[in-house]
């Protein structure tokens, strides 16, 4: 991988198809830009062009992307959706994206997941899985002073058994729930966040995973949230930066916090701090740290032949409590 005079990679492309992916990595390429790295933004893995380096957001999107970038080309992850784990669960979901990731795993030089639960889990299966800090999301705007919604939930209203679904409506008989939950992208989304006092974390599947993103873009806007317990939701603490409950115990909890606003607000600005302390360029920065380190194993004899030789593990080697 050709290197500047500053011994960084010259270019590098960040690759994203799925909406949801669209505001991190522009906020990613803006910190490489202010690293001195050139970046840029692509949709599809065909558009990286001459890069040195590509980063995909959300391997999950891209299947076997080595028959379009070339071997001499490093080629990183970020996998962003949740894998089962003892920790966290999700095991009706997770199985599914497991088989997805054994497919083009082997593609990737290193790779890194936003949950630190997911990524301890495959870096003792599968050699360069690295835990990455998802990174504070640029600032917004704080929520409005006067909320106009009490609630406000953004993502797939579904969920494993329709859980989110039954949470939802438990919840919009009592509440002010805003409307829309699908479709809010960009300044919607932003708006729809900063419209309500409360915006909650529901998980999809049965269990305690982390949605990094519903969680850094509300804690980095200084939002309230309010979510269902996450195994390991670092750098934030619940009960410090959010606040966390049990299904059943959300539509209590949601009533004692719309009660106490300075409850609210001094939680809310303890999340924000926690995330401003986390920003993008140090992010960008660990990526690319990645990136050198890989350029420099391939120049040792031997290596490249051998850097993608990952060990599969089976699902059903996954699932035993014995491997947490």
């Amino acid at each position: 991988m050709a290197q500047s005079e500053a011994g960084c990679p010259c270019s590098l492309a960040v690759v994203a198809a799925k909406k949801y992916f669209l505001p991190y990595r522009e906020a990613l390429v803006q910190a490489f830009g202010e690293l001195g790295v050139e970046a840029r933004g692509v949709d599809r893995l065909e558009e990286a062009g001459d890069a040195q380096g590509v980063l995909v957001l959300g391997i999950h999107s891209f299947a076997h992307p080595r028959r379009c970038i070339p071997e001499s080309v490093i080629l990183a992850g970020i996998h962003t959706e949740q894998l089962p784990t003892v920790a966290a669960g999700s095991l009706q979901f997770g199985h599914d994206r497991y088989r997805v990731f054994l497919r083009d795993h082997a593609d990737y030089d290193f790779l890194f997941d936003w949950s630190p639960v997911t990524a301890a889990m495959l870096g003792r299966r599968f050699p360069r899985v690295f835990h990455l800090d998802h990174g504070c999301m640029p600032d917004v705007g704080p929520p409005a002073a006067a909320p106009e919604y009490d609630v406000v939930f953004i993502g797939a209203p579904d969920g494993v058994d329709s859980r989110r679904a039954r949470l939802l409506e438990i919840l919009g008989r009592r509440f002010r729930l805003f409307p829309e939950h699908s479709g809010l992208w960009g300044e919607k989304k932003q708006r729809a966040m900063a419209s309500a006092a409360i915006v909650c974390n529901l998980h999809y599947d049965h269990g305690a995973a982390f949605e990094a993103p519903r969680v850094w873009e509300a804690v980095s806007m200084g939002a309230f949230l309010l979510s269902e317990p996450m195994a390991d939701a670092s750098p934030f603490r619940a009960g410090q930066d959010y606040a966390a409950a049990f299904a059943h115990q959300l539509p209590d909890a949601v009533a004692h916090y719309l009660a106490h606003p300075e409850a609210r607000a001094a939680i809310a600005a303890q999340g924000r701090a926690t995330a401003t302390a986390h920003p993008m360029a140090a992010t960008a920065g660990r990526i690319l740290r990645q990136f050198l380190i890989e350029a420099a194993l391939l120049r040792h004899p031997g290596y490249a032949r051998r850097r993608r030789l990952y060990r599969r593990v089976r699902w059903e080697r996954l699932r035993d409590p014995v491997f947490p």
